[in-house]
């Protein structure tokens, strides 16, 4: 039989007679373009040809769910499966026909494999028939999805066909028809199972029919992996080439290269709304405190920066994005992965650039920087210049710097920590002189050191009023005269400022923090947890402890965090004022993510008695202490731990050549146990890559022995 009359009878007949004939032979002399002599182009039928009840939108949309596994020990929910599955196998015998109409041109083996195909796909279609209506179900009884052919019938090269139908659909079908197989051996279904492995044998051959095409028309010059997905046309995605579970098997014999098999295996591209973006920026303070983006950081801190730019991966999921200039490795994601982490896709930008470049042709949900400055509102616009409101109402897209600058300036606390007082008045919060104030001078400066040194014999600390990370402090003793360097400090911050924030530098501190996420109506509800972290003896983040605000607190600081005075205790004064921060930052037009740093002290003469200060820091951006909440997740019912930026300053304590040697030696000691929920019980995860760290390694710890090797030489009492 001719194949374009062959073709022609598939892809038009409403009669399931026409499409399951089984020519002889087939002879591809005389081709005509039959599609143009129809239509003035090339192009497709609207639909193919079907039965009444198979055609496209014959039946309400969304009517048949598919069903579910719990289900599968009825015959009519079985039925139903294969229903579904012979409906795709219909759908690719058209759009297999279509081709071979659209693509006279291409080269006779390619059509001969193609035509091939089809008998498989006969022969399938068959099969799921006979079978389904054994167990009571008729083809057309269920509605019918037409997405595969709206989606590929646009086709128009051998690439298009072999990158849509044999590496998309038909290693998606390597998953299915597996999963499905062994599903209907334990429901005793041993007939149903036989089709399902008849199946999956042929699918294996038919994705590597259209390995071995597309490794032909590939440019050599990119890998299976790249020319994947740069052969794909939106909306279709890469994500469709998987089905459930992860057949590995079924693609090695397919001949995928294995890298490729580990790009699909860590895939999970979202398939429903438009992705956010995720970007890594902690640096968004000191940008807008200097009016500018800052490219010019020491390299220790832009490394240290590139270490933790996965970060964000812990914060958002399948839908999303992660925009970064170093993209995690396979197996490290794997790894993450096989926890339960739900992965975002991965894009990264090939010049280092956060330019937003990458995103031309695509249509995304949006920007979700670690903290929104004017670069951030910049790169939105670049990326999804059709979306000029956020979904967070927040910022207004045309701010400028000084109006950021206006709400993340550190004298904005002073205002919450008035209020709490006022709220709280009969809470022992200690003298209000701790609170500190503003300066705007080295005559105000030198009076507010006198004062703290004189009335609580402490040392007092300046604070540019946008410093961040530790950075843009300055320690200073109550007699000491300042030496050039700080004189030229202070002079810089009250000359570009014109301000800094004074406050007494406290001792023997314990540091908690308010997680929030603020929306517009500024209630209770936007706090979201509270934590327990510390920092090194500049202030800078260390880590978070995990399990619970007092797992692994001795007895004598628990009691302290939990004794009441008039009805309220440190414990439970923390959320309140996570809440009183959030109306605050809601009255100052600012909604999202944010965190309230406080913590408790003692104060020279006051014996064992702690105070704890109304409110440290407001942190407009996400926390470390937002990740370290979602690491908890992964922690077994019980367990506890720690989450530690360790610096490069660590391994030089110690003697340590790198992170790499550093991070074999924790894992090897301290190697992962997991519960049968695959919550962590003990041992260590490291949250970036050892053998990439520069300057700073994420790890996390379960157990005492793993906890206390990781604190050693940090002088932290957990």
């Amino acid at each position: 039989m001719n194949l374009e009359e062959f073709a022609k009878q598939v892809l038009l007949s409403d009669r399931l007679e026409d499409k399951l004939f089984v020519p002889e032979s087939f002879e591809d002399e005389n081709k005509g373009h039959w599609l143009r002599a129809q239509t003035g182009s090339i192009r497709a039928p609207e639909q193919p040809g079907r039965p009444r009840e198979l055609a496209f939108g014959s039946k309400k949309k969304g009517a048949e769910a598919f069903p579910r596994e719990k289900d599968l020990h009825l015959d009519s929910e079985r039925g139903k499966v294969l229903h579904f599955f012979a409906n795709h196998e219909l759908m690719a015998l058209e759009l297999m026909a279509l081709a071979l109409l659209k693509m006279v041109d291409s080269p006779p083996g390619f059509r001969m494999d193609i035509a091939r195909t089809m008998l498989d796909e006969q022969r399938h279609m068959r099969l799921y028939m006979q079978r389904m209506h054994q167990l009571g179900v008729d083809f057309g009884s269920v509605p019918v999805s037409d997405y595969f052919w709206r989606n590929f019938r646009t086709m128009q090269t051998p690439m298009d066909y072999v990158c849509g139908l044999s590496l998309t659909l038909e290693q998606a079908n390597l998953d299915f028809a597996h999963h499905y197989l062994n599903l209907f051996q334990k429901v005793d279904d041993p007939r149903s199972r036989d089709v399902m492995e008849q199946v999956y044998e042929d699918e294996i051959q038919h994705v590597k029919q259209g390995v071995k095409w597309f490794n032909r028309r590939r440019d050599p010059e990119l890998s299976q992996w790249e020319a994947y997905t740069g052969g794909l046309h939106l909306p279709m995605t890469p994500s469709r080439g998987k089905g459930l579970g992860f057949n590995r098997e079924g693609r090695l014999r397919a001949g995928l290269e294995p890298a490729f098999i580990d790009e699909m295996e860590i895939l999970t591209e979202h398939r429903g709304r438009p992705r956010r973006v995720w970007v890594y920026n902690p640096m968004c303070e000191i940008e807008v405190g200097r009016g500018r983006e800052d490219k010019t950081l020491p390299k220790p801190r832009r490394e240290a920066v590139a270490d933790l730019a996965n970060l964000p991966m812990f914060l958002s999921n399948r839908a999303d994005i992660l925009y970064t200039t170093r993209p995690p490795g396979k197996s490290f994601l794997k790894d993450w992965k096989q926890r339960g982490l739900s992965l975002p896709e991965i894009v990264t930008t090939g010049d280092g650039k956060l330019d937003g470049k990458e995103f031309a042709d695509r249509i995304v949900g949006g920007l979700r920087p670690w903290g929104w400055t004017p670069g951030m509102s910049a790169l939105q616009k670049r990326i999804s210049p059709q979306q000029t409101e956020l979904e967070e109402g927040w910022p207004d897209l045309s701010w400028s710097y000084p109006q950021f600058a206006g709400l993340y300036a550190k004298h904005r606390i002073l205002e919450l920590r008035r209020r709490l007082r006022e709220r709280f008045e009969m809470f022992p919060f200690g003298p209000e002189m701790v609170d500190g104030g503003l300066v705007t001078s080295i005559q105000e400066i030198d009076l507010w050191r006198e004062r703290i040194g004189c009335e609580l014999q402490l040392n007092t600390v300046l604070k540019d009023p946008f410093g961040t990370a530790g950075m843009g402090q300055l320690r200073l003793a109550p007699d000491r005269t300042l030496t050039a360097a700080e004189q030229g400090w202070i002079d810089k911050v009250l000359a570009n400022h014109g301000q800094m924030l004074v406050e007494p530098w406290v001792l023997d501190v314990d540091d908690y923090s308010a997680l929030l996420t603020v929306h517009r109506d500024g209630t209770s509800k936007c706090v979201v947890s509270t934590s327990r972290f510390f920092t090194d003896l500049r202030g800078q983040y260390m880590g978070t402890v995990l399990g619970g605000m007092t797992a692994g607190m001795d007895p004598d600081r628990r009691r302290d965090l939990e004794y009441e005075t008039n009805g309220l205790s440190i414990r439970k004064l923390i959320p309140l004022a996570g809440k009183e921060a959030a109306r605050l930052l809601a009255e100052q037009g600012y909604y999202g993510p944010a965190g309230l740093d406080m913590y408790t002290y003692r104060l020279p003469g006051a014996g064992k008695k702690r105070f704890l200060k109304p409110a440290g820091e407001i942190n407009y951006r996400f926390t470390m202490g937002h990740v370290a909440r979602r690491l908890e997740q992964f922690l077994a019912k019980g367990a506890h731990g720690i989450w530690m930026l360790l610096g490069s300053r660590h391994l030089s304590q110690r003697g340590i050549a790198d992170f790499t040697a550093f991070g074999a030696d924790l894992a090897q000691r301290f190697p992962p146990c997991f519960a049968s929920d695959k919550g962590l019980v003990s041992g260590v995860l490291f949250t970036n890559e050892p053998d990439k760290a520069r300057q700073m390694l994420g790890v996390t710890a379960v157990g005492p022995e793993a906890v206390n090797e990781l604190i050693r030489d940090t002088g932290l009492n957990l």
